[in-house]
């Protein structure tokens, strides 16, 4: 099998050229590499395959994720430790009010107080 490729706009010796007759070189490679070993040639056609399943799959889990995590509304609320008069942020769901996050943790917070009320109780710190 021949392949001949004739662009009058390509001038010989250039650029274009040169890498249109690579091109053509490594298709004839081909060509006779499937006709030599069909096995290869279904290797090959296996691999495509197996990349475009891979690269829908890819897609798909893309998609599923985008949909999950799209457009969840938050809203920040201010509150101030009753405690050791620090304020504290509550990120909470902007529709059902559900708390979603608290930075820093009150808990953390109560610690921290109760451990200012017992140092000044003992050392009048």
């Amino acid at each position: 099998m021949e392949i001949k490729y004739n662009d009058p706009s390509v001038r010989a010796g250039s650029d274009s050229a040169s890498r249109q007759k690579a091109a053509i070189e490594a298709k004839k490679f081909e060509l006779k590499v499937r006709k030599l070993n069909p096995a290869l040639e279904k290797a090959i056609d296996r691999t495509r395959l197996e990349n475009r399943e891979k690269k829908s799959t890819v897609q798909q889990v893309d998609h599923s994720v985008s949909e999950k995590h799209s457009v969840e509304t938050r809203e920040l609320a201010y509150k101030k430790h009753p405690g050791t008069n620090k304020y504290y942020v509550r990120v909470q769901d902007a529709e059902t009010k559900e708390i979603v996050r608290e930075i820093p943790p009150p808990e953390e917070l109560d610690r921290i107080a109760r451990l200012v009320k017992y140092l000044q109780a003992n050392f009048g710190i």
